[in-house]
């Protein structure tokens, strides 16, 4: 598993990528399928990070994910 890059985009926007952290700024995403949704700026349809080398602290801190409960950090580290 790898939690970030499988995760559904849509559960991204609502749990860690809805706003940039710091400025707490959202635009207007449009998926593949039509569907618009709020997330960060930095974001890309894909699900993505357009800044992930350089995101900030927030993003990189984050582990209040709901998806990582009870996921072994092996399989994260290894996958």
């Amino acid at each position: 598993m790898r939690a970030c890059i499988d995760c559904d985009i849509t559960f991204k926007v609502q749990y860690c990528c809805g706003s940039d952290p710091d400025t707490k700024k959202s635009v207007d995403l449009v998926l593949a399928d039509g569907l618009v949704v709020s997330a960060c700026p930095s974001l890309n349809r894909d699900g993505g990070c357009n800044q992930y080398g350089s995101r900030p602290d927030p993003c990189k801190e984050y582990i209040d994910c709901p998806n990582l409960e009870g996921v072994d950090l092996f399989d994260i580290l290894y996958a």
